[in-house]
């Protein structure tokens, strides 16, 4: 079961959060629609990822715990980092 990551999940210190970030998903609404992003290839670096999810300036400064274009899951699964 999916739950989205809430203001709670940051308001703890920096390397406790960065440690439990990972194996959550990223997220995105583009056009209307949720799409599977999940390609491996893409944790190769933050611009393929921002440019997959089509992460622009438009998104600067937005709060990923109340955004409704861009959000954090935990589904429950593992250790690893993932995009979807």
């Amino acid at each position: 079961m999916s739950r989205r990551l809430d203001r709670r999940n940051f308001n703890r210190p920096t390397l406790r959060v960065a440690r439990d970030l990972l194996g959550m998903f990223i997220v995105r609404r583009h056009r209307g629609r949720l799409g599977p992003a999940g390609e491996r290839r893409l944790v190769a670096g933050p611009g393929r990822v921002t440019q997959h999810l089509k992460i622009n300036k438009k998104l600067d400064g937005a709060d990923a715990t109340i955004s409704k274009e861009m959000w954090l899951e935990d589904r429950g699964r593992g250790c690893t980092i993932h995009i979807d």
